[in-house]
């Protein structure tokens, strides 16, 4: 089962959850591991490379969580793993929207930072 390109797309995403979900009865494991990278400072990253590298890097994890914990949190168990980056401890130079956005993709799947615990 595949959902290439798609992960921004809260409805896409949670019709294939529900579709993993039909044929497997359950999801164990969700690793947030896409990603991509475009360098630059503040000054020479534009809106569309700050946009991209939000939505590649932080947004598709919050989609993805957002369908998948769900049936986790009623499971009783499951398990996040997300992929951060080195960027962001201590904040790297030259690499501000990817940094920003890695930096946000931690808190978003860590325990404790939301009711559901998985």
């Amino acid at each position: 089962m595949s959902l290439a390109g798609r992960l921004l797309d809260l409805g896409a995403v949670t019709g294939f959850v529900d579709a993993v979900l039909d044929r497997h009865r359950r999801i164990d494991v969700f690793g947030a591991l896409v990603g991509g990278f475009t360098p630059g400072h503040l000054l020479e990253t534009d809106r569309a490379t700050w946009d991209r590298m939000l939505q590649t890097n932080l947004t598709s994890v919050f989609t993805v969580a957002r369908a998948v914990v769900p049936s986790m949190v009623a499971a009783g168990r499951g398990r996040v793993i997300t992929v951060g980056s080195r960027t962001v401890v201590p904040p790297a130079g030259g690499f501000i929207a990817y940094t920003v956005a890695k930096a946000g993709a931690i808190p978003a799947t860590r325990p404790g930072t939301s009711p559901a615990r998985c």
